[in-house]
């Protein structure tokens, strides 16, 4: 048997629905809930009233100080509705900013304001602590190894991205 029907052979094992903990989108997506769900408890429990998907913009936006929706949408993998949305809401609460975009009033950028960028700064820190805890006792080249997979994945279903 060649090497490529042998690794046909032992990815099998990683796409039989009938044991879903070894199929890596359900593991992958069960894992980002968990990451999620306790990050979602930790900014609550600190008192801040802004959902996981919300920090995350804030965040990019925190990396990349200008944005448009589109390219906000690309960078936090949310559909451009969903980002719509979690920026009405952060508008409301006085954390990002929008401006048009030259001549086309349609358009506009989005920008954090201080008080957006101060309560992502706060959050950082309790973004990190949960990821620690989630990260304890793995091994740096494992979690080298899985960032890298994951990467991989990404690049074979999205080739024009890469």
């Amino acid at each position: 048997m060649d090497k490529s029907a042998s690794e046909t052979n032992d990815l099998r094992s990683f796409t039989c629905f009938e044991d879903y903990d070894r199929v890596p989108g359900f593991v992958i997506s069960q894992t980002a809930y968990a990451i999620r769900k306790s990050i979602a408890k930790n900014i609550k429990n600190a008192g801040f009233d802004i959902t996981p998907q919300e920090f995350a913009i804030l965040n990019r936006l925190a990396t990349h100080p200008t944005l448009n929706q589109r390219m906000l949408a690309e960078l936090t993998y949310k559909d451009r509705p969903a980002v719509t949305r979690m920026l009405t809401h952060l508008m409301t609460k006085g954390l990002v900013e929008k401006q048009t975009c030259g001549n086309d009033r349609r358009a506009y950028l989005v920008r954090l304001t201080k008080k957006g960028k101060d309560i992502r700064d706060l959050i950082v820190p309790i973004a990190q602590k949960v990821l620690h805890q989630a990260l304890d006792g793995t091994k740096i080249k494992d979690l080298e190894t899985t960032i890298k997979t994951l990467h991989k994945i990404t690049t074979n279903l999205n080739p024009q991205d890469s």
